[in-house]
Order: C-alpha cells, then structure tokens, then sequence
C-alpha cells in the first residue's frame, strides 16, 4: 500500500494544496507551517477570548489585522489581545457556535464549521458591511 500515492490522491479530490495537510503540533513549529500557507491560518489560545497568538499574511489580510514586526513588545502585545472573535467578525447569532468550536478544541476535539462574517472592509457605495462565509478548522496543538 503506498500511503504517500493515496494522500496525492486525496489532495487532488478535496482540492487541497499540501500546506492544507499539514497541521503544527506546538506554538513553536507553528511559524513555519503558516509562513509558507497560502491558506488563511492563525493559532489561537486554548482559553476563552481564543486570543489569536500567531498569524499568517493571508490570515491578516483576510481579517484586516495590522502586520506586527517581529520583536517588537508593543506589537506583539497588540496581537496577542485580539479575540478570535474580534478578528472574525462574527455575527452575533452565530457567536456560540464559534466558542463551542473553540471549547472543544481546548479539550482535544478537532472541529469545523461554516459561518458568516462582517466585512471588515469598507464599501464606499453602501453603508452597511457585506456578509462573508467562512469555513474554519480547529484543531488542538500540542503545546499551551
């Protein structure tokens, strides 16, 4: 049986690229799997608000959030108070269903969900924000 042939093929049928395979373990080997994403991926705490403590461009970008300069105190303070929540922009109506995500994710549950979201972006030709439809993952790391 040729394991690495069946993950090609399983790659090609949900039309993922093989970053999408690939899930760190820890905070500290998580940098390198999102740097080379071109998915959107973040790792968030495992306590409520699920501060995001790590990001990639595509995340920042898609989410609005500012990009913070590696070793700097003040931005990455910034970064770490985000919640995942805030960063998301969820729809109230939708908010539990993200947090009982997260709740089970922190007790070693991998999960996903489909739910819509605020545009963060501001349309000059309307007044209210466009609903966006996001497919998350969650899954539990190693480390805190």
């Amino acid at each position: 049986f040729d394991v690495m042939n069946f993950m090609q093929q399983l790659q090609m049928c949900w039309l993922m690229g093989p970053e999408g395979a690939l899930a760190p373990s820890t905070l500290e080997s998580s940098t390198p799997v999102l740097q080379h994403s071109r998915e959107p991926q973040a790792v968030v705490s495992a306590a409520f608000p699920y501060t995001v403590l790590n990001s990639n461009a595509v995340w920042r970008n898609l989410t609005g959030q500012i990009q913070f300069e590696a070793g700097s105190n003040e931005s990455m303070t910034a970064q770490l108070s985000t919640p995942l929540l805030q960063a998301l922009r969820v729809y109230d109506f939708q908010r539990d269903l993200v947090l009982r995500l997260c709740a089970a994710c922190a007790r070693g549950t991998p999960g996903s969900a489909v739910f819509l979201s605020h545009d963060w972006r501001e349309n000059n030709t309307q007044t209210s924000l466009s609903p966006l439809v996001f497919y998350i993952k969650v899954l539990p790391l190693s480390s805190q």
